[in-house]
């Protein structure tokens, strides 16, 4: 019977459809046995020791039982008791020799910890500086300092050698054999073989691909030398994907605390260094043919000027060219938006797409005013629609399409010292560009054609240098344009698929983020006054959402203020008045006319608009864009003058004990400021933490930050 037990806790606990079989075909075996005890007791020891060896198939084979430790649990029930009736049936010398067994593996287990501890003990000072010198390797080499990051690697691999060789000695081989603690013999010998392995490889790579060692000269740079980094890095690709396998297979809820924890460091150096290698990988692979080595690149550059509002930065008034060929990039035109809107209108340019960009802004005519594309806040969007109409504009087709507006060009400065622009009092510098090409301009210039030619010089002169003079590395680079990235002041497109990913994998693509299941709030203002007032503007954006965490169910109130503090009178015309195109006839000197959108995966329930003239329901727009609801309206803000909206939505977003929010930042020449509070329901609280404070009402409340880009908020939920 205790043979029939056996097979049945194995039949019960039997993972998989084979071994569910041979467990059955065991349990079927022993019973068939018991019902013809007279029958077949002479065969019972065979029978049983079949049924026992069916069994133990199973048995053996059991994992991923909660909770740790289950399996082994279970195993024991179906054997000890099998055990204990064998020992009582045995002869006393049988017993006394398992007994003896049973010393002999006590002993044998304490001397083997022993061993694995004096072990141990001696390799931790140098498993400890090999994880150390290993961390400080990846710094250096992220930093960019590839001589730094070789001899620390070097260093790294040398520690976890001479750990690995401690850890293999002869008295610390047997804690393999031994239950739970052959995991931690394992643990530790494995990571130590694979962190020297590792390190070698990393320094090796270092030393051989130092990425930093990429520099323009004169202009150019050198392709062969970009391609003979690339077996270098697939090669530290290859060590760091085995390190992590390695890991993952040391991994174990036996793990005592302290290995445990280094175990997890040593797993997070290796996760946040293998997408490191393989994006390096992807730019090693695709730049000659970005950079014109497989035959001529051109791309398109968009000035794009966040002083008259475009939902992606800004109106485009001046555009360049920028040639590739050999490594070797070059400004071959440039000029303002003029010079390419005219010949699209005369040779009668059409848009074909994208279809979402057609069925929501064909009202502004994008074919006809090109410096309007801008007007959708997805930059893959706007470069499928500029190298489109490019071509129709007397241009030549281009193979992808870049963005810059004036912080972006003033930290491009920091590579080419100040410039000098004609007619300007003083030089453009790295710390007042911005300021001069976002306001200044317009107060020094009265005429239009001398605005023209002063930012058509400017922009010329800056990638001439950048062209023609040398770089820093891609670390110093990064770390100066960088941010700018990261506010969507600096944005790539291709039309090329692998290329793209290689944007969006080092965030340059510009792509309107995705709600992923999640809340969403995105603002955008277009300037449809033809003016550059938008430097007096300021935004404010007060969300405050109820979340059921159970259903998804959602209400929001989205209260979005603008204050137009523009004087109505001693500034140019330029920044004051009302352009030829604008809706709605002539208005008063000062004021700002927007056309305002509000993106949501919820449903708009109704707007009220409130100024200094009154409150009132306000119509809006319905649409869709990106998957989401698109709501807009055309908003008039006098000089000196705000304007509230408040948008009251409902709808349902993915139930979730952590409620998600995107908050999708548009760059401004002032960044909005926003506050966002979640009240959640189902009796659920929320988590102080994370940059969120809960009050006495159960209410999580946070500041957004707009200033570095789009963000993705999380605000964890503890259910009831």
């Amino acid at each position: 019977m205790r043979i029939s037990a056996a097979s049945g806790v194995a039949a019960t606990a039997a993972q998989g459809p084979a071994l569910v079989a041979v467990s059955l075909v065991a349990l079927a075996v022993a019973f068939a046995a018991a019902a013809l005890d007279r029958r077949t007791r002479p065969y019972q020891p065979l029978i049983g020791a079949f049924v026992g060896a069916l069994a133990v198939q199973a048995l053996l084979r059991l994992h991923d039982i909660e909770p740790t430790g289950a399996t082994a649990l279970i195993a024991a029930a179906a054997t000890v008791p099998v055990l204990v009736s064998g020992l009582r049936r045995s002869s006393p010398r049988a017993r006394n020799a398992w007994g003896w067994g049973i010393a002999a593996f006590v002993v044998v287990a304490l001397v083997a910890g022993a061993g694995l501890a004096v072990a141990g003990f001696s390799a931790q000072p140098d498993l400890s500086a090999g994880i150390n010198q290993a961390r400080n390797g990846f710094d250096a080499a992220r930093e960019g300092e590839g001589a730094v990051a070789a001899r620390r690697f070097t260093r790294a691999a040398a520690s976890f050698g001479t750990a690995h060789d401690t850890l293999t000695a002869p008295w610390a081989l047997p804690a393999r054999l031994v239950p739970v603690l052959g995991q931690q013999a394992a643990a530790v010998q494995i990571m130590s073989d694979e962190g020297a392995t590792l390190a070698s490889s990393a320094a090796a790579a270092a030393t051989d691909a130092d990425i930093d060692e990429l520099r323009f000269t004169d202009g150019a740079i050198d392709l062969e030398l970009v391609a003979s980094f690339e077996q270098p890095l697939r090669d530290a690709e290859a060590a760091l994907e085995d390190a992590a396998d390695a890991v993952e297979r040391v991994q174990s809820p036996w793990l005592v605390a302290p290995l445990a924890d280094r175990v997890a460091k040593f797993d997070d150096e290796v996760d946040g260094a293998l997408p490191d290698a393989q994006i390096a990988i992807q730019g090693v692979e695709l730049a000659p043919a970005l950079l014109g080595g497989e035959g001529e690149r051109h791309y398109f550059l968009a000035f794009l000027t966040p002083s008259e509002n475009r939902s992606l930065g800004g109106f485009m008034g001046s555009f360049g060219e920028l040639t590739a060929v050999d490594g070797d990039l070059e400004l071959t035109r440039s000029g303002s938006i003029e010079d390419v809107e005219l010949p699209a209108r005369a040779n009668g340019a059409t848009l074909t797409g994208p279809e979402e960009f057609l069925a929501r802004y064909s009202q502004f005519r994008t074919a006809e005013y090109m410096g309007d594309a801008g007007i959708s806040p997805d930059m893959p969007t706007v470069g499928q629609v500029l190298a489109e109409l490019y071509p129709q504009a007397d241009g030549q087709p281009v193979d992808g399409v870049i963005t810059v507006d004036p912080v972006a060009l003033q930290a491009l400065l920091t590579f080419t010292g100040p410039i000098t622009v004609t007619g300007y009092p003083e030089p453009l510098t790295s710390e007042n560009a911005a300021d001069i090409l976002l306001r200044d301009q317009y107060l020094t210039f009265d005429q239009r054609a001398d605005r023209k030619d002063f930012l058509e010089e400017a922009t010329q002169k800056t990638f001439d240098l950048l062209t023609s003079g040398d770089l820093p590395g891609p670390r110093q680079v990064t770390d100066v344009l960088g941010p700018m990235v990261d506010q969507g002041r600096l944005m790539v497109w291709s039309p090329d698929d692998a290329e793209e990913a290689f944007f969006e994998q080092v965030g340059l693509e510009g792509a309107f983020p995705a709600a992923e299941g999640g809340d969403l709030i995105a603002l955008t203002t277009n300037n449809s006054a033809n003016n550059k007032i938008d430097i007096f503007m300021e935004r404010s954006i007060d969300y405050e959402a109820d979340f059921d965490p159970e259903t998804g169910a959602m209400t929001a109130t989205a209260t979005v203020t603008i204050t137009n503090n523009a004087p109505s009178s001693g500034l140019p015309d330029v920044i004051l008045s009302s352009g030829d195109r604008i809706r709605g006839g002539d208005l008063p000197l000062g004021t700002n006319r927007v056309y305002l959108s509000f993106y949501t995966p919820l449903l708009l329930d109704d707007a009220v608009a409130r100024s200094a003239l009154g409150e009132g329901a306000q119509a809006m727009e319905s649409g869709s864009e990106f998957g989401l609801h698109v709501y807009s309206a055309y908003v008039t803000v006098l000089s000196g003058q705000t304007v509230t909206l408040e948008l009251r939505l409902s709808g349902a977003i993915e139930p979730d004990d952590t409620y998600r929010l995107t908050v999708v930042n548009q760059p401004m020449v002032n960044p909005d400021t926003m506050t966002l509070s979640v009240a959640p329901g189902a009796g659920y609280t929320a988590r102080t933490g994370r940059g969120w404070e809960v009050g006495e009402d159960g209410t999580a409340t946070r500041t957004a930050d707009t200033t570095d880009g789009d963000q993705r908020y999380r605000l964890r939920l503890q259910s009831p």
